[in-house]
This record gives structure tokens, C-alpha cells and sequence, in this order.
């Protein structure tokens, strides 16, 4: 779950300095009078309620296969993916494949290949709002949404 937070905390920091900007990216070293910062006062996070199809696929193929030491022992699993999903979502998948293999380089296969999250993340994210937002003095309100729920839309 700390390293769960600590992702989710990377990417609302992430967003909240983009959000600050405008949205616009600005250039390394650019020139110029400094933009003035936007202040961003709410923020709402959408938790996914389970792993979209092309991950669930992912996972089912990996399973799959056999692992010594939490390693997989064969890379037919490339093929199997590149076969089974296409298009936009197929580089994701091949991303999500090298994400849970090393994940279960750390935790073991058992973890890294399950369908659905260990733990409750809408709970999570609710629980440890000051941990994920500290050092950000103008966010005064945080909604966190299942994206299933009505609310999403």
C-alpha cells in the first residue's frame, strides 16, 4: 500500500504543477518573464473499480507461463500479447507485461498476478489525503470517485 501512496502521490504532484501552469508545458531553460501560476483549488481523483480488459488479458497470459524464483522462464509471452491484444492498447500491454514482471521480481508472482488490488484504494486515497496532498496550501477540497459511479460522468 506505501508504495501504492507514493505513486499516487508522484502523479497528483505531477498533475497539480501542470495544473498550476495552465496546462502548458513549458520549455527547459526558456527565456522570458516567468508565467504566473494558476491556483488550484479542487482536484478529483477516479479510482478504477478493476484492471482495464487488455490488463486483465495481460495477467491471465502471464499466469500462464512458468516462474522459477518469481522469473519467468520463457519470453513466448511477447508473442502471445502482441497476438491477443491490438493496436493503441497493445504497447500499453507491453509496458503492463514489463511493469508486472518486475513487480514480481519484488513481491512475488502470486501478488503481481492478481486481477484485482489487495486493498480497498478508494479507502486508501480517502485515509491519507494529508500524506498525499502536503506541502499544497491551496487545494480546499478532494473528491475521490469510483469511475463506475454515476458521479464519474
Amino acid at each position: 500500500m506505501f508504495n501504492y501512496l507514493q505513486e499516487v502521490k508522484s502523479i497528483i504532484r505531477l498533475s497539480y504543477a501542470k495544473a498550476q501552469a495552465g496546462g502548458k508545458r513549458t520549455k527547459k531553460g526558456a527565456k522570458g518573464a516567468p508565467e504566473e501560476k494558476t491556483v488550484v483549488e479542487n482536484c478529483v481523483i477516479f479510482v478504477g473499480h478493476e484492471f482495464p480488459e487488455y490488463q486483465k488479458k495481460v495477467l491471465e497470459i502471464l499466469s500462464s507461463y512458468e516462474f522459477v524464483d518469481n522469473v519467468i522462464q520463457t519470453n513466448e509471452y511477447i508473442a502471445k500479447i502482441r497476438e491477443e491484444v491490438k493496436g493503441k492498447e497493445g504497447g500499453l500491454a507491453m509496458k503492463f507485461a514489463a511493469f508486472v514482471l518486475e513487480e514480481g521480481k519484488n513481491v512475488g508472482k502470486e501478488q503481481a498476478l492478481q486481477l484485482k488490488v489487495p486493498f480497498d484504494e478508494l479507502s486508501v486515497i480517502e485515509t491519507n489525503q494529508v500524506f498525499l496532498f502536503e506541502n499544497m496550501p491551496t487545494i480546499k477540497s478532494v473528491k475521490v470517485i469510483l469511475n463506475v459511479d454515476p458521479a464519474a460522468e
